[in-house]
């Protein structure tokens, strides 16, 4: 291993020292998901196809490797955003795979084995569509614990509490997620529906400091403005400020958002202003 990737980020030892070679993740087929095996950049990628299984190893290389190269560019066109991703056989997996390295890792998750032993060690109420009221209710119904993994739910017992308790197209759903199946595709979301710029800091009293926290915010807030004006042709309608009034901690260590406060107000004049002119400009642009 080692070398220089295609990424163009050079993975020798030194640099794997230094933390400036990211990491791939590679979930267990057995044990515990935490026992990985890490390789770094394109470590032992297989470009030959002597077998239908050398060829499957080297797809999921090649998407491991798809996903090492949008890590480093997000970071690279960001100034060092971090991103954690997922990589597995559907949607499921990968949003599942997706948290397990935060805030900057890549875990990858192979079909079979690997799958199965994920899922085996993912509480049901960390699944997506059980993570509200319907995973709840299955909690409820069945008797289980919050920590129950969503695995158990195939269970020969848990299935017949199943048949009685929720429709055929309820049960098919939760058997599609304590399998792994998922068929959905993966679409884009288009245009996101606010444009956010946030920052979180310890409390303060220091005035001065809060006054300029809030221009760096204001100075981001509008470049990103700029940049959905040009590439979504559109202008917002409000502006609202968040704010949290101290901290609260709470059994799960989070922070309550009974603290939050906002107040919202149209778009200030200047702003949608300067938003219509580079809307003007990027079209004589274009049409130029």
């Amino acid at each position: 291993g080692g070398g220089e990737g295609k990424t163009g980020h050079s993975c020798d030892s030194e640099n794997r020292r230094s933390g400036g070679c990211k990491a791939l993740h590679f979930l267990p087929e057995r044990g515990p998901i935490a026992n990985t095996t890490v390789r770094f950049g394109e470590e032992d990628f297989q470009n030959g196809e002597s077998s239908e299984k050398d060829q499957e190893g080297y797809h999921w290389h090649v998407a491991s490797i798809m996903a090492l190269h949008l890590s480093n560019q997000v970071k690279k066109e960001t100034s060092g955003m971090s991103l954690s991703i997922g990589v597995g056989p559907n949607k499921l997996i990968s949003r599942l795979a997706s948290g397990l390295h935060k805030p900057d890792g890549i875990t990858v998750v192979t079909p079979g084995s690997a799958t199965l032993n994920l899922l085996s060690q993912t509480k049901l109420l960390k699944v997506p569509g059980m993570m509200g009221k319907f995973g709840h209710e299955i909690v409820g119904k069945l008797g289980l614990g919050r920590d129950t993994c969503i695995s158990t739910l195939l269970d020969a017992n848990i299935q017949k509490i199943l048949r009685k308790s929720f429709t055929d197209e309820r049960i098919n759903f939760i058997n599609q997620r304590a399998r792994g199946v998922d068929e959905t595709p993966v679409k884009a979301r288009g245009p996101p529906k606010s444009v956010i710029s946030e920052r979180s800091f310890p409390p303060s009293v220091n005035t001065d400091w809060l006054q300029r926290m809030v221009e760096v915010l204001a100075e981001n807030l509008i470049y990103r403005l700029q940049e959905d004006t040009i590439d979504h042709n559109r202008s917002p309608q409000r502006l609202v400020v968040r704010w949290r009034i101290g901290y609260e901690s709470t059994p799960h260590g989070t922070v309550s958002s009974a603290n939050l406060a906002s107040r919202g107000t149209s778009m200030p004049p200047s702003l949608s202003k300067l938003l219509a002119h580079v809307s003007a400009s990027e079209e004589r642009g274009t049409a130029g």
